[in-house]
């Protein structure tokens, strides 16, 4: 384990304990990354609370070339689906663990590459104030003599802005349109 907090209460008010703990992993067992297709070093970062309730999970970082996991591995077949980054983000009052201050908010992220092609996903909530963001980037698709994309979407929305953006391109044959 790379790093580590954990913070505990007891009170006279339900759920009368709090457990919180927040930490970053780097190294699993051998046997257990390779039952996962788990790229040893890949930073697992996790923190949850009880009370108020948090729930944060990520593999990998945003800006890497270099997969997390490769969950076919194991079947010999790991350039099928590789995983750069994926993360999960649950925090509807916000929370603090040790001296990490949490949020309010809901998010996701995800990276990675299926069956070839490049896909980013990234969305998140905020409550305060008001907020929702969500993008959407899907790599070139070739079926025969169809081809669709790269494709984006772009949603963007706050009290004071708002914006959505469609971007592909769908070719049939010799043409595109």
């Amino acid at each position: 384990m790379k790093c580590a907090a954990l913070t505990g209460g007891i009170s006279y008010e339900f759920p009368f304990i709090n457990v919180g703990l927040d930490g970053t992993i780097t190294h699993l067992p051998t046997t257990v990354a390779n039952a996962v297709g788990y790229q040893q070093g890949a930073p697992i970062s996790f923190a949850f609370n009880l009370d108020p309730f948090l729930l944060k999970l990520s593999i990998g970082t945003k800006t890497t070339n270099t997969p997390a996991l490769e969950p076919l591995a194991p079947y010999t077949q790991a350039t099928l689906i590789k995983v750069y980054y994926a993360s999960i983000y649950l925090c509807p009052f916000g929370a603090t663990i040790g001296s990490t201050v949490f949020p309010a908010g809901i998010s996701m992220g995800f990276h990675a590459t299926l069956f070839h092609v490049t896909v980013d996903i990234n969305a998140s909530v905020g409550f305060s104030p008001p907020s929702i963001t969500f993008t959407l980037h899907i790599g070139q698709i070739t079926l025969g003599g169809i081809t669709i994309g790269p494709t984006t979407v772009v949603l963007q929305a706050s009290t004071s802005n708002f914006k959505f953006e469609f971007q592909g391109t769908l070719t049939l044959g010799p043409g595109s349109v």
